[in-house]
């Protein structure tokens, strides 16, 4: 395999199907897109799969939930592991659900003894219904739990060593952490085991000037690649694999970063760090119970942020949490976007922004996968805008066609007496 991989974006695809380039050693999923699907994605990485290894890199897994990850979610995983057989299953090290809500949103967790054994737990078991191996990744963050019992590479390193799993170090999200929270990149890249770590990721982060933001939308910064290259040196060559999730550019231009940062020679860090030391928690005998823990994660993005909260960059810890609340508002809404087009289209940009805004707030998110969202709009419309009947009309074509974009149907199926259809056609 070759060392430098790209994640595969939608728009890219029919590029990878004319014409496969040599430059990339294998491709990366975002795994919950192949999930509830027979359509064009799936048949296309179908065909993908026969000229390139395929990673599949997750963000529902959510191994830090205190209830763990959810059965169903787990066997779509394994379903289409089966059926891709990728040579990695990654997620990250965080939580994305509390119990039936979903965030969709990698939510930091409490670095503590007992929450380090929990996750130990589930990626235990999770490791054993997939019957393979578990990368977790490092998540940037922009909120802390007031009460953490260790740092990062601590926890990581720990939580590794017992479980198992692999570590997918994120060299852009290690650097944007450091930057906000204000410690040294370089001392908490050495502390990380380099036993555990199997791939590193590279991605561009916004600088908003009170804070750098983790957004996937740039070029991968000089610092960044900077750390990259030192990171290589001291931890060890991996494969690393670019990731690009907003202002996607064209293929060729993605391309050329991933030769430039191939080409990119590794190098020692100053003299002064090269005595850092791989670093493992002291712990105490016994693990406490985990009500804090989960207080935090039931109350995200509702409670006031703790005594002790340190803030992120110039961000206060209020700043920090009305950053993660417009995240997620902002998240659903941009899926109900795309789902209603044309419902869109007919009302304007502000009054369709009104009525979706109404929409998540009475309607939370249960499913990790985010294109299954907002279907149950058009009855939400028939029962709160009856004297509005074209809107319900207008919301069940769109979610018709949204279904017919993502499966494929055997021809005699009749989509208005489908049980997914329940709008205008009762």
């Amino acid at each position: 395999m070759r060392q430098a991989g790209l994640g595969l974006r939608s728009r890219h695809i029919p590029h990878f199907l004319a014409s496969p380039p040599k430059a990339i050693g294998w491709l990366e999923i975002i795994t919950e897109n192949f999930f509830h699907t027979e359509g064009f994605a799936l048949k296309a990485l179908e065909k993908l799969r026969q000229d390139y290894p395929i990673a599949f890199h997750g963000v529902g897994l959510s191994i830090g939930s205190i209830d763990g990850p959810r059965k169903e979610y787990l066997t779509h995983l394994r379903s289409l592991a089966e059926r891709i057989a990728p040579f990695q299953i990654s997620d990250h090290f965080c939580f994305a659900r509390y119990r039936n809500r979903q965030y969709h949103e990698l939510l930091p967790l409490p670095r503590t003894q007992a929450m380090a054994e929990r996750v130990i737990h589930n990626i235990q078991k999770v490791q054993d219904f997939l019957r393979r191996k578990l990368v977790l990744e490092n998540i940037s963050y922009y909120r802390e739990y007031a009460h953490n019992e260790m740092d990062e590479p601590e926890f990581i390193n720990y939580i590794a060593a017992k479980s198992g799993c692999g570590v997918l170090l994120d060299i852009n999200n290690l650097y944007t952490n450091a930057y906000n929270f204000r410690y040294n990149a370089r001392r908490a890249a050495l502390a990380f085991d380099p036993k555990h770590v199997v791939q590193y990721h590279l991605a561009g982060s916004s600088d908003f000037g009170s804070h750098l933001l983790d957004t996937h939308g740039e070029r991968v910064q000089a610092p960044v690649r900077r750390l990259f290259a030192e990171v290589r040196h001291h931890l060890g060559e991996r494969p690393f694999s670019i990731e690009r999730d907003e202002n996607i550019p064209p293929l060729a231009a993605l391309l050329r970063e991933c030769q430039a940062l191939t080409a990119l020679p590794a190098r020692p860090m100053p003299q002064r760090f090269h005595h850092m030391a791989v670093r493992y928690p002291q712990l105490k005998a016994k693990t406490a119970k985990l009500a804090l823990e989960k207080n935090w994660q039931k109350d995200f993005y509702t409670a006031p942020p703790q005594k002790g909260e340190r803030g992120a960059g110039m961000l206060s810890p209020q700043q920090a949490l009305r950053l993660y609340v417009t995240a997620y508002q902002n998240r659903l809404s941009l899926a109900l976007a795309e789902k209603f087009f044309y419902l869109r289209k007919f009302l304007g940009e502000k009054k369709f922004h009104a009525l979706v805004k109404g929409y998540i707030a009475t309607k939370p998110s249960r499913s990790e996968n985010l294109s299954l969202y907002g279907d149950d709009l058009p009855q939400y419309l028939k029962r709160n805008y009856h004297h509005r009947p074209e809107l319900c009309d207008l919301a069940f074509w769109d979610r018709a066609y949204h279904f017919l974009r993502h499966c494929e149907l055997p021809e005699s199926t009749d989509i208005l007496k489908m049980p997914v259809c329940l709008g205008a056609a009762q």
